[in-house]
């Protein structure tokens, strides 16, 4: 079923798909980074806080082809909306993946998810320079694939349980012309923390926030699914940025770990987590780098009586530019290091290559191949509970080509190899095919 698909959908796009006019994000919490005015290391990162049908405001686009979304302007509602300062999005995705051999099972999984976005530019709607307002809400049908992979990295980054939730809900104010800006609410970590352009193709879950810092918290670190209340500050300078964040150290409530949470006592906990790097280039300026190091800490509290830490460094260099412009290669690569006192992995190493434009007339599709090693702390966890030594790591190779369909419309074939997964030895390698469809409304 998995290759009559890609079959199909690809014939659809050789047959005489038109290349697209922009290119939309793949992970989970890079999907509001277009809704705020900050210059990180995201597709468009002097974005403002607008949604990709912000390209209608003024006309409809000749073609349905061409428009940014599948339900176009609403017949020039939406962008009087925008003028008055608001934004509505949708999106809809779904991972169709299947274990092909190795793993716990060969068996297939479909993961699917809506996403409703609605920002609010307060400058525009109520005359308040610099204030803006961000709501999220998901619903995630529960499908898994590494239930049959058996991966502690997870091969599809919107997997998660069944639920229906509000995902993020913040406010923003900007001062000195955005250079410094003030972020409080419910917030997924990884809109702006540990982001790396050319790795948001790839859909394995470690080319996201890596698996060292994933692993932590009682309920994760403020990321997919479970975002936190979250306190941030953020200063641009030219090219130089620094961003600072304290986040709820236990999201979710008692009761249902998934459920949003906006209380915060001192016996949960927090986060604190530091970036600061430099980007350059995109647009006119030259070919697109970040060159970036994060750290992070838990402080001792009720819940977790010991400090927990770790850090990170992030690099990216577009080494091959097409025409001045987005299309050619870029190079990516991660790392980041855990407590070796508390947690199982103790490093994560993910690096990369994303070409955009390699087919001539196909600007914006993308090209990937993507590795990344989660590695075990056998100091921790040095053997089974069998008493047998497992192995040092988990090895993810992924093989990614997304298909921009149309401006609003993409698919993306995706190939995993998954080496030594959760480091177990009884557990053989997997190879895993799927494809991924995504819509914007």
């Amino acid at each position: 079923m998995l290759l009559r698909t890609f079959i199909i959908l690809t014939t659809l796009f050789v047959v005489g798909s038109p290349a697209s006019a922009g290119d939309q994000s793949q992970r989970e919490g890079k999907d509001s980074v277009a809704l705020m005015a900050t210059a990180s290391a995201n597709p468009a990162p002097t974005a403002t806080p607008t949604t990709a049908s912000s390209a209608l405001a003024l006309h409809q686009p000749s073609g349905f082809a061409s428009w940014p979304t599948i339900t176009g302007t609403w017949g020039g509602t939406r962008p009087q909306l925008e003028a008055a300062g608001l934004s509505v999005s949708a999106m809809y995705r779904t991972d169709q993946m299947s274990t092909l051999s190795g793993g716990i099972e060969s068996r297939g999984g479909s993961i699917n998810q809506f996403d409703l976005q609605l920002a609010i530019d307060a400058d525009a709607a109520f005359g308040v320079h610099g204030l803006s307002f961000f709501a999220h809400a998901i619903a995630n049908n529960g499908g898994s694939v590494s239930r049959y992979v058996g991966d502690a990295q997870i091969v599809s980054n919107i997997e998660s349980t069944r639920l229906t939730k509000l995902y993020q809900l913040w406010m923003r104010q900007s001062f000195f012309d955005d250079q410094i800006s003030v972020l409080a609410g419910l917030y997924d970590l990884n809109a702006e923390f540990y982001v790396t352009d050319a790795a948001v193709l790839f859909l394995n879950s470690s080319f996201g926030v890596g698996k060292e810092l994933a692993q932590t918290g009682p309920n994760g670190p403020g990321i997919f699914p479970n975002p936190a209340l979250t306190l941030r500050l953020r200063g641009e300078f030219n090219a130089v940025y620094a961003q600072a964040a304290l986040i709820d150290g236990h999201p979710g409530t008692a009761d249902d770990p998934f459920t949003p949470s906006f209380s915060w006592t001192k016996e949960q906990g927090v986060l604190v987590i530091a970036e600061g790097g430099i980007v350059s280039g995109g647009e006119d300026g030259g070919a697109r780098s970040k060159f970036a190091v994060g750290a992070w800490w838990y402080p001792p509290s009720t819940e977790m009586p010991l400090p927990n830490g770790g850090a990170y460094l992030l690099a990216e260099q577009q080494v091959l530019r097409e025409d001045g412009g987005d299309e050619g290669l870029s190079l990516f690569t991660r790392i980041g290091f855990a407590d070796l006192r508390l947690n199982r992995y103790r490093a994560n190493f993910s690096g990369g290559g994303v070409y955009t434009g390699l087919i001539p007339g196909r600007d914006e599709d993308r090209l990937g191949l993507g590795v990344t090693f989660a590695q075990r702390n056998t100091l921790l966890d040095p053997a089974d509970q069998e008493g047998l030594p497992d192995r040092s790591g988990e090895v993810s190779i992924e093989l990614a080509y997304r298909i921009q369909l149309l401006s609003s419309i993409s698919v993306q074939p995706d190939f995993q190899y998954v080496i030594g997964p959760a480091c177990s030895h009884l557990v053989g390698n997997a190879s895993v095919f799927g494809v991924r469809f995504e819509g914007h409304f």
